[in-house]
């Protein structure tokens, strides 16, 4: 028996059912690693990567009151649990469940299945070189930024990035 801890315990979803709920208006939080993320996630879910920093994140992104659906690299729910848990510590216990399979649940759905390409760190730095370099936005938090950035980047914390978009040149 899970005494007590089943408040916590998300629901397996079948993709049908997840997809329910989104349509409901549940948002979509994929713990899975960046790069996971990358590779192939759901159409607007948002990736909030289950480590030491995720409450802290989940705090910023998620609004109380809004219903939760979880994507995680595991088959099992033990991660989603996880997740869960760390969820209802912030009083965001409207969890509905999470994907039943991960990823390979959605395997073929290009219609639902998106990826964000990544760029190397050497990518980065020949971008840099060229004529008209790219903006670079620094997300962290601004100690980070303070010990260490690109130069000619602009600082504006992930938190306050919404808040702030509309410093940021369109295109």
């Amino acid at each position: 028996a899970n005494s007590g801890s089943d408040r916590t315990r998300p629901v397996a979803l079948d993709l049908e059912a997840f997809l329910e709920f989104r349509r409901r208006g549940a948002l979509i939080v994929d713990v899975r690693p960046a790069e996971e993320f990358a590779a192939g996630h759901l159409r607007g879910a948002l990736n909030l990567v289950l480590n030491d920093e995720f409450s802290r994140w989940a705090g910023a992104f998620l609004e109380h009151g809004v219903p939760v659906l979880i994507v995680s690299s595991s088959t099992e729910d033990r991660t989603a649990t996880d997740a869960a848990a760390r969820l209802g510590r912030l009083g965001l216990d409207l969890v509905q469940g999470f994907l039943d399979g991960g990823m390979a649940a959605a395997r073929g759905r290009r219609d639902l299945v998106e990826t964000t390409r990544q760029c190397s760190t050497q990518a980065i730095q020949r971008r840099l070189r060229q004529a008209e370099p790219p903006l670079i936005v620094d997300v962290r938090t601004s100690s980070e930024f303070a010990a260490a950035h690109v130069v000619g980047a602009v600082s504006i914390p992930l938190g306050v990035l919404w808040d702030r978009a509309g410093e940021l040149p369109m295109g």
